[in-house]
């Protein structure tokens, strides 16, 4: 990764803890946090990787985001409810919008793993670690709604403190699964291609 998609990596993050920062000392959830705690966010990060080459890293982040603002302190998972944070009544919007940003997470993380590896990845052999890092990274995201009494007391003690450690710990773990999907992108573009000439026939006059 160059100096460039660095310097817009830590832009990126930087713009996102601001309005995590915000959200968490004004908690308003009215169109305010909407605007600084969603909208500008994922503003900032296609305008810093709008190019071509930097989709994978699009991608990435827009995986993680929904992980991010799910929960406390934008609790989008809520929108339907604002300025009420609700989690279990009214059960089918919450709910509904859980499964729609786990989808999305892991949905998005797929993506960016096909972009650098510049096609698509099918379950085989070669890519079963690439899946199984995918499965890894996605889960730790994610890890504060396992149902383990272990983890829940975690969460109810040092909510913020889990958020970030599992955020690193998935984001390394998907750096992995990256390198891996290039490899495989790359062994596939080394391949000779055999190109088959059909027999050209000739008609001769008699």
């Amino acid at each position: 990764m160059n100096l460039r998609r660095l310097a817009s990596a830590a832009a990126a993050v930087a713009v996102l803890a601001a309005s995590e920062v915000y959200v968490n000392y004004n908690q308003t959830f009215d169109y305010s946090t909407f605007l600084i705690g969603v909208a500008i966010p994922l503003a900032s990060v296609y305008v810093l990787f709008r190019r071509r080459s930097d989709r994978f890293i699009l991608f990435a982040f827009l995986g993680y985001f929904w992980s991010v603002v799910d929960d406390a302190p934008v609790y989008f998972d809520s929108v339907f409810t604002w300025p009420e944070v609700t989690r279990f009544h009214p059960i089918l919007p919450h709910y509904t919008l859980e499964v729609i940003f786990h989808l999305a997470t892991l949905g998005f993380l797929y993506l960016s793993l096909c972009e650098v590896s510049g096609s698509g990845i099918r379950l085989g052999r070669r890519t079963l670690r690439i899946y199984l890092l995918l499965g890894l990274a996605f889960l730790l995201s994610y890890a504060q709604n396992v149902p383990l009494d272990a983890i829940q007391s975690i969460v109810r003690s040092s909510w913020y403190q889990l958020d970030i450690f599992e955020h690193l710990g998935s984001v390394a773990i998907f750096s992995l699964a990256l390198i891996d999907a290039w490899s495989f992108g790359a062994s596939l573009r080394m391949q000779p291609t055999t190109t088959i000439r059909e027999p050209v026939v000739t008609l001769q006059r008699t």
